[in-house]
């Protein structure tokens, strides 16, 4: 999807890995005795511009969330916030 945020460049978001898995009936091979039910959300978002002074930026927003019973911490979740720059070092 295209989008202009009024940054001077057009850009585009994409989400590379959106996923929900889900695990169960799953034994330790070590102890041979069964693991916890488990579930696992993962969110991803970038945003890319294409042209302009930003080009070779890179914005990301990622969430994730582990969802266990029985455990000591029922659920996990995690955001990330990550920006990153390409420096051309040779000219095109």
């Amino acid at each position: 999807m295209t989008a202009g945020l009024g940054l001077g460049a057009s850009g585009y978001f994409h989400n590379p890995s959106n996923r929900f898995v889900w695990e169960w009936d799953a034994i330790d091979p070590s102890t041979n005795t069964s693991l916890h039910n488990e579930q696992e959300l993962d969110l991803a978002l970038r945003w890319q511009p294409s042209d302009g002074r930003w080009k070779g930026l890179s914005v990301w927003a990622r969430y994730a969330d582990v969802f266990s019973t029985g455990t000591a911490r029922d659920t996990q979740p995690e955001f990330r916030f990550i920006v990153d720059y390409t420096i051309p070092l040779l000219p095109r």
